[in-house]
């Protein structure tokens, strides 16, 4: 029976070693390698059965290990759709053994992704594959995200500390002997901000799982666009609120130089304006008096890229027409404690009875804001002066 073992074993490897020098076909190939190994060592003891899967599995990781390795050689920089994809076309066997009642999670690298947040569950439909589907049958992702505009911050405590600085007196002043030196007098009370989960599920029917493609493409971008509205729309909201109000009476281009100006006289280095793409299309189309098309001196554009008083204006569809927020953005970030990870059930509400896989997406982050002195909120009043 020992000889018997080792011969199938190294069968084993040298099929593995052999099917597996290229990357194409790698998941047929290793789950057809699974399914042989079993066949052939169901007969044996526990004892033996268990040795032999234990080194066939720690062989099998690094196959796999190597192929990613490869596949990351080729792609410096991966994206949450290359991660998602390769991950499940990685474990496509295990996906599989969802449909038996296991648990599958997956835990991407949050080096590698800049999107995290929420997707909206919606209700199972009825089963079949989808075939040949390309980007047009799904809606679209926002072109400029939040997340594009601010950093990410990983840390392990939910509950993050800063000591923001609220008021001061300056009383620094030239001293003559004996006079004693003039006492400081700074204000910096502790604000603290604590991550939650920003979470949702998918429920869609185990036939999916027989289309290897749509989880690869589709799913991910679904995800992702989904994660980024959400994300857009808590965190606007939250810096609107904690911003100053525009309280100049400029409309259009005007208020927003006038804002610009109002940080710089506070010493912040502004560095973005964001407002809708329509309130952008309207600057960018500025006509004069008499109808002629011209910008306003203080607005150009540099690269393709739309500046106001020399400072990037972002279209951002997050923004609710007529607003805009100016502001030094390296004064906020992202702080994230829980990474982004993707999980599947088959046991969850009546999935057994729809024959359904619900997934869940959650990630714990919040939004900080160590000075809110440094943005501006306001509206343009949907109009833009003529020159």
């Amino acid at each position: 029976m020992e000889q018997e073992l080792k011969d199938a074993l190294e069968a084993i490897k040298n099929q593995v070693s052999e099917k597996t020098k290229g990357l194409d076909g790698l998941e047929n190939k290793t789950a057809q390698l699974i399914a042989d190994a079993e066949a052939k060592l169901l007969a044996s003891t526990a004892n033996e059965l268990k040795a032999v899967k234990d080194e066939f599995e720690t062989r099998l990781d690094a196959i796999v290990g190597e192929m990613k390795a490869k596949a990351t050689m080729n792609e410096p920089t991966p994206s949450f759709v290359t991660e998602f994809a390769s991950e499940l076309k990685a474990r496509e066997n295990e996906l599989k053994e969802v449909g038996r009642g296991q648990k599958l999670g997956m835990k991407l690298k949050a080096a590698t992704i800049e999107t995290n947040l929420t997707v909206t569950g919606q209700a199972v439909g009825a089963g079949g594959s989808v075939i040949n589907q390309n980007g047009s049958v799904i809606f679209p992702t926002p072109l400029v995200n939040f997340s594009n505009l601010v950093r990410t911050v990983v840390g392990t405590s939910d509950t993050i500390r800063i000591w923001r600085e609220t008021a001061t007196a300056n009383a620094i002043a030239r001293v003559t002997m004996p006079n004693a030196k003039p006492e400081q007098d700074f204000l910096s009370p502790a604000v603290d901000f604590t991550a939650s989960y920003l979470a949702g599920i998918f429920r869609f029917h185990k036939s999916m799982m027989r289309n290897l493609p749509w989880m690869q493409q589709r799913l991910p971008e679904m995800l992702r666009r989904n994660f980024f509205k959400k994300e857009n729309s808590l965190f606007f909201t939250q810096l609107k609120a904690a911003a100053t109000t525009y309280t100049g009476t400029g409309v259009g281009v005007i208020a927003l130089v006038e804002a610009i100006g109002a940080l710089e006289a506070s010493d912040y280095g502004v560095n973005g304006v964001v407002i809708n793409p329509s309130d952008w299309a309207t600057i960018s189309v500025t006509r004069d008096d008499e109808n002629g098309f011209t910008l306003p001196s203080t607005v150009t554009f540099i690269n393709g890229q739309l500046t106001v008083n020399g400072v990037p204006v972002y279209k951002a569809s997050f923004v609710p027409a007529n607003n805009f927020i100016v502001g030094d953005w390296t004064y906020a970030y992202k702080y994230v404690t829980d990474g982004l990870k993707v999980e599947f059930f088959e046991q969850d509400a009546d999935n057994v009875e729809t024959n359904a896989i619900t997934s869940r997406v959650e990630e714990s982050n919040v939004l900080v804001i160590e000075q809110p002195a440094a943005f501006i909120w306001g509206e343009l009043d949907g109009a833009t002066p003529s020159v």
